[in-house]
């Protein structure tokens, strides 16, 4: 970023860029005059406090409840695939460890996932 004062700047919404600047960006609008950020790449500008607002994608949140709903049918069958239920007792009995640790490993990572995704829609950190 060049003659960027605030590191806290997120990239220019348009183009990506971050080379920024802050000062001395004055510029008016309906509403009067305010300090502003200007891209160097793009030459967008905006007034500072709205810089770093961004209106939030539906295709990303979208995109991960298919992905974490295909990584649970894809666990399904791969636990009707190399596990069983015991006659008597119904407890799973698994083809060999590999599997059962596979198993594990995938039903955790879904419940992490979930559980970032959650806490981000609180408006909190994981």
């Amino acid at each position: 970023m060049s003659n960027n004062q605030n590191a806290n700047l997120l990239p220019c919404p348009y183009c990506g860029s971050t080379d920024i600047r802050t000062d001395p960006i004055m510029f008016c609008d309906d509403d009067g005059e305010h300090a502003g950020v200007e891209c160097m790449n793009c030459d967008a500008i905006a007034r500072h406090e709205r810089w770093n607002q961004r209106q939030q994608s539906t295709a990303v949140p979208y995109a991960i409840s298919e992905f974490i709903a295909k990584k649970k049918t894809h666990l399904e069958h791969y636990t009707e695939q190399y596990s069983y239920a015991e006659p008597d007792t119904n407890a799973v009995v698994w083809d060999s460890e590999f599997h059962q640790q596979y198993e594990e490993v995938i039903s955790e990572f879904i419940a992490d996932l979930e559980s970032v995704i959650a806490s981000a829609q609180q408006g909190g950190d994981a």
